[in-house]
């Protein structure tokens, strides 16, 4: 239950036009009203929904029953904004980067700015994204802790499956609109976290590492893990699930003018703080970003091209390394850079040893490719960074590649020492099988007794007779 004596939380979500904002009622909030999400605050101890929206948006969803079932837990709060100016055709690229990104950022800094003066805790949302149970509830625990920023790594998910899933497994009711009824949709975080890794839009393609290594540099990696147990991912990008306005100054909106706010709040405003928390694990909550199947502005994949079995890797590492100078290096963003060191990891089941082994294998590859960014800003040092390009840089790929080929060493050396083993437990039984010929009484003893032993074993039996002396 949320403790009274936290400050209030603002929750905020922008959106404009009848396509968001009918995600928003039917599929957003809705989900934010789960039992262990919104449903835990009290309207009376100050919260708020900051809804920046247009007035006929507005007017379109203030009194639906959904709202009114908002109302009991946090006021609904509207800021007004205009539709975007420029916009003609959202499905063209050029047009959503210059007009609807540029307007977005617009509408987030007005939420921002109304949630600073209260000095509130604030969430930012979105409309288009459905958020599993317990968020509110993590959000909460995480205030409590004393953490002043948390960000969440998200990719994109195709809405038509993820929807049809939800219809299918009883979450969302078929041919009722959430919105009319009032009701919440509670999905637990494991069931969310398994649509996530399965639908995944065809956009998500180009950061999967389980794929030939691709020319770009992408700010998202993702390793799917064997059996489909879920994935391991490594970001530069998170949403932002919480922000201590407390903590933060009176100009913290400013850096807005000058970039998007995935790319400059962060390391504008946090770059300082020792009190940011990274949500690793879909058993905190999780979400799915819905998009359509028909939306892809990714570039073709390319296929591998032939060579040595060492080039791949090598060239992976390269890359990540390449990435790792243009997303973080280059701007010394210590946020962005900390949070691809974290493996994130969304799954339906429980971590085993085969997640163990990948994330391992993930961390060596990580450590092989950008270890000396992690080794030089080890406290008290945690603003410095590797120098580009320069010896040091190149001392740094050459410690990558000697590390692969140590990694690739000590691999063969421990698949060797297998095969030397099994040869020397062959050798061992067929002496023991020569002396069983000789006649050596010892030897035919153990024969016999395993024998039995390997009876007793096919009848299904735990105990077995004493082991004779071995000769």
């Amino acid at each position: 239950m949320y403790n009274s004596r936290l400050r209030p939380f603002d929750l905020m979500v922008p959106f404009w036009g009848k396509r968001y904002r009918d995600y928003f009622v039917d599929l957003c909030l809705p989900s934010l009203l789960a039992p262990n999400n919104i449903a835990l605050l009290r309207a009376e101890d100050g919260h708020r929904f900051l809804i920046a929206t247009t007035t006929e948006d507005w007017r379109a969803i203030e009194n639906l029953p959904i709202m009114n079932r908002l109302r009991q837990h946090a006021t609904p709060t509207w800021i007004e904004v205009s539709g975007p100016l420029g916009a003609t055709d959202v499905s063209a690229y050029d047009n959503y980067q210059t007009v609807i990104i540029k307007h977005q950022n617009h509408c987030q800094k007005k939420l921002v700015e109304a949630a600073y003066q209260r000095r509130s805790y604030g969430s930012l949302l979105f409309p288009d994204v459905i958020y599993s149970d317990f968020m509110i509830a993590s959000l909460i625990k995480l205030a409590r802790a004393g953490y002043h920023f948390v960000l969440l790594p998200a990719l994109r998910q195709i809405e038509e499956d993820v929807l049809d899933d939800l219809t299918r497994l009883g979450y969302l009711p078929s041919g009722a609109r959430l919105s009319l009824t009032g009701e919440a949709l509670a999905i637990p975080q494991r069931a969310l976290a398994e649509m996530a890794v399965r639908h995944l839009h065809p956009e998500m393609l180009l950061f999967d590492q389980s794929k030939p290594v691709q020319p770009f540099h992408v700010p998202f990696r993702y390793w799917p893990i064997a059996g489909g147990r879920g994935l391991i991912l490594h970001s530069f990008f998170g949403c932002i699930a919480l922000i201590d306005f407390q903590v933060v100054s009176a100009n913290h909106a400013d850096c807005l003018d000058q970039g998007a706010f995935e790319n400059v709040y962060a390391s504008s405003n946090f770059a300082q703080s020792e009190r940011i928390h990274i949500i690793n694990d879909s058993d905190e909550f999780a979400l799915v970003s819905l998009t359509p199947r028909a939306v892809n502005w990714a570039p073709p994949l390319v296929e591998a091209l032939r060579g040595p079995w060492w080039a791949p890797e090598l060239k992976r590492l390269r890359n990540i390394r390449e990435t790792m100078w243009i997303y973080a290096g280059a701007n010394r963003d210590v946020v962005r850079r900390d949070l691809f060191r974290v493996p994130i990891r969304w799954h339906s089941g429980e971590l085993d040893r085969v997640w163990a082994k990948e994330a391992r294998r993930i961390e060596r590859m990580i450590s092989c490719a950008v270890g000396d960014y992690f080794s030089v800003s080890r406290a008290p040092n945690r603003h410095r960074f590797p120098s580009r390009p320069n010896l040091l840089d190149l001392y740094a790929q050459m410690n990558g590649v000697k590390a692969f080929f140590v990694h690739r060493l000590a691999s063969a050396k421990t698949f060797l020492r297998k095969c030397v083993d099994f040869l020397r437990k062959r050798l061992e039984l067929v002496r023991r099988l020569w002396l069983v010929l000789r006649g050596d009484p010892a030897a035919r003893r153990w024969l016999t007794w395993r024998i039995h032993v390997l009876r007793r074993q096919l009848q299904g039996h735990k105990t077995h007779p004493p082991r004779p002396d071995v000769p």
